[in-house]
């Protein structure tokens, strides 16, 4: 017996090793609604109150200490996020300083070999301003492979999202290459970002990232050419070794902070709702009392209709 697999027995927590991957897939995209909204809560009624326990710890972590779980990124939001956090903004970025290297609450969960399962364009952008900087993050006691499994399954089974849903994307990294950088430094300065922030207020915000005040003499090119040096070599001390299988933004969780799905999330993990580990719940027997319930298929039905329905309108 593996001394990794002694540790879990002895905890009495889910192992991941024991983790069936075939039941749960890997890709937002596979999900089976009326499978996962099973999968979500029979950790609850498969006769073991201990197998499917995750233990979940908010742990504080440096941005260059964080890895990618997924291929593909957008740079514009990611620009934007660098501005905001540059004027620090209360409303995107509560109490946080990431040029003093203060970090708040990234809202993010983290697996237990370091990569961030949600929240990238905060990590890229983060990490474009200051590498260095600390937030708090979500720290998973299971490696990305498989947890991210576990992740779609809980996007799908609590109706935060369906099948075909994921978030979209614009390309991978050569976005954040030097030469995209500056053309997107360029871009931002001259037409403002994509947050609605203004070219006057974006260029004040490279000023201060670069140690300037407003007051400054320094002309666009000069400033576009700074400010795209100093992210540039934040970014070239970041990680972007992906884990084997990495899926696309599509194809990732959809788990929100400001929608409660990030507590809920860690609540059902520690509670050991999610059915992880044999024994597993009797999906069959289960019916009766609600265990497979139907209404995540009938809701994803509805929610068609009305796309459908939406589309008909317009014409």
């Amino acid at each position: 017996m593996k001394l990794k697999d002694l540790i879990y027995q002895i905890k009495e927590d889910a192992s991941p090793t024991k983790f069936d991957k075939k039941r749960m897939p890997k890709k937002l995209s596979q999900q089976d609604p009326e499978t996962a909204a099973a999968q979500v809560v029979g950790g609850a009624k498969d006769g073991d109150p201990k197998d499917d326990v995750i233990k979940v710890n908010s742990i504080p972590m440096a941005i260059k200490d964080l890895k990618p779980s997924q291929t593909s990124m957008e740079i514009n939001k990611a620009m934007s996020f660098v501005i905001k956090a540059v004027i620090k903004d209360p409303k995107v970025f509560p109490g946080t300083d990431v040029l003093q290297g203060k970090g708040g609450d990234l809202g993010a969960f983290v697996s237990s070999d370091d990569h961030i399962l949600d929240g990238h364009h905060r990590w890229i952008a983060f990490g474009m301003v200051n590498p260095q900087t600390k937030f708090l993050v979500n720290k998973v006691a299971w490696p990305v492979d498989p947890i991210l499994n576990v992740f779609n399954a809980i996007t799908v089974g609590k109706d935060y999202a369906g099948p075909g849903d994921g978030k979209e994307a614009t390309g991978g990294f050569e976005q954040f290459s030097a030469s995209s950088i500056e053309a997107k430094v360029k871009e931002v300065m001259a037409k403002g970002d994509s947050f609605g922030d203004q070219p006057e207020v974006v260029k004040g915000a490279f000023k201060t990232m670069l140690g300037k005040t407003p007051e400054d003499p320094i002309d666009d090119a000069t400033l576009a050419v700074e400010a795209s040096a100093f992210m540039t070599k934040n970014v070239a001390s970041l990680s972007f070794k992906l884990p084997p299988g990495a899926p696309e933004r599509p194809d990732m969780p959809i788990i929100s902070a400001k929608k409660g799905h990030v507590k809920a999330a860690i609540a059902a993990l520690e509670a050991g709702e999610i059915d992880v580990n044999p024994p597993f719940a009797d999906a069959g027997a289960a019916v009766e009392d609600g265990y497979k319930s139907k209404k995540p298929l009938i809701e994803s039905n509805w929610k068609h209709f009305q796309k459908i329905a939406n589309i008909q309108k317009r014409k």
